[in-house]
């Protein structure tokens, strides 16, 4: 299905950079040594779904273009999150205030608290919009481990170390539980009936990350099944063309299995 791209931002990449002039102006963080850290583009990742579809859903897209069309918001919205819950939350088992919660007056202030990397666009969506999670590898209360915002559009759901599907499918009226099995049963069937070595699309000549993750566990999986007819046609077929099959783990991954006359063909082959 042809999805509709107002800004042409998606080109065929899960994971890019997108130059986000106001986001990256706001949140450059100014940390408790004072370092001042620039970023000119923020990064954007698409959660996919386990199937050929080279295009996020257009909720997703959707949701990018609200996005980069309502950076000033979100940013307010974001001050407001910190100012309203999670300062507060964060108060009640950190004891010092000067050091890990500077005073922010507003929005302007919010660099002092924030550091953005990157923002996440989930496959779960509300009313034609993906939900969305900010991921700040820099924050004032927790400079070890940072902290993610999860909204959609401007509305809080939830924040932590990492995003909480609990809270998105509470939002939804969805069982977590029950949702998170299927997605386990889905992703072990994936390895089961996707196993095989994965061309890229050719709509944007591109791969999706499953398949990556697919197509770097296949030639294990041939090691360590002594498949080594399939392998070696694997190998010369794909070698030259796929710079990501990486030969000295190939050959530990050999030598583990005791498949000697795998490990002596690549050796072989990458005389």
């Amino acid at each position: 299905m042809e999805r509709k791209q107002k800004y042409n931002f998606f080109k065929g990449h899960w994971k890019f950079v997108l130059e986000l002039n106001e986001l990256t102006d706001a949140f450059s963080f100014n940390g408790i040594d004072k370092e001042i850290k620039i970023r000119e583009n923020i990064g954007i990742r698409f959660l996919e779904k386990i199937d050929f579809d080279p295009d996020p859903s257009q909720e997703q897209l959707n949701a990018l273009e609200f996005i980069f069309e309502n950076q000033k918001e979100l940013i307010d919205c974001i001050y407001l999150c910190i100012i309203e819950a999670i300062f507060p939350l964060h108060k009640s088992f950190i004891e010092d205030e000067e050091i890990f919660f500077p005073k922010i007056y507003s929005s302007s202030d919010i660099s002092k608290v924030l550091g953005l990397d990157e923002i996440i666009i989930h496959n779960e969506h509300k009313n034609n919009t993906s939900y969305t999670s900010f991921v700040f590898n820099h924050f004032s209360a927790d400079p070890e481990h940072g902290i993610t915002i999860t909204l959609h559009k401007l509305n809080y759901i939830t924040s932590g170390e990492d995003w909480d599907y609990r809270e998105i499918y509470k939002d939804l009226n969805l069982d977590y539980e029950v949702k998170q099995t299927q997605e386990f049963e889905d992703y072990k069937n994936m390895r089961n009936k996707y196993l095989y070595y994965h061309k890229p699309n050719q709509k944007y000549k591109t791969l999706k990350e499953w398949q990556k993750n697919i197509n770097r566990l296949y030639p294990v999986r041939l090691i360590q099944n002594i498949r080594n007819d399939e392998f070696k046609f694997f190998f010369n077929e794909n070698y030259k063309l796929d710079s990501s099959i990486e030969i000295e783990y190939l050959k530990y991954l050999a030598k583990q299995s005791n498949n000697e006359e795998i490990l002596i063909f690549l050796e072989n082959a990458t005389k």
